[in-house]
């Protein structure tokens, strides 16, 4: 299985001596070691084949990574993760009516009761 890597500041030194040298996209990402599509992206995002810069390139990366996380964090804040599985079942319940958790306790207490009897 293939996890994601982030471009390290040393990709984006080896795509700028690339580009300097006039390299198409596919010999830098040979280079790299990445995907043609990964340099193109890089490339378009971070001011182009002409006006590509590494550290530059690095930080705003590095900016939009704090953003994100940033944007992620506070949208938990809004909607924190559940705690128990069946929390957004309960939440959802008719009154009256009991979750599939309180169902499964309610019948495994009435079998310890029945074992219990023997």
């Amino acid at each position: 299985m293939h996890f994601y890597t982030r471009l390290s500041l040393q990709d984006r030194q080896i795509i700028e001596a690339g580009v300097k040298n006039g390299l198409r996209y596919n010999r830098i990402a040979d280079k790299v070691g990445r995907a043609p599509e990964t340099i193109k992206d890089e490339l378009l995002r971070n001011g182009g084949y002409e006006n590509y810069n590494a550290e530059t390139a690095h930080n705003d990366a590095v900016k939009r990574r704090i953003e994100a996380d940033r944007k992620r964090a506070q949208k938990r804040k809004v909607n924190p993760p559940f705690e128990n599985p069946y929390q957004l079942q309960e939440q959802k319940l008719k009154p009256g009516k009991k979750s599939k958790l309180e169902r499964l306790e309610n019948k495994l207490d009435k079998l310890i009761e029945i074992l219990s009897k023997k």
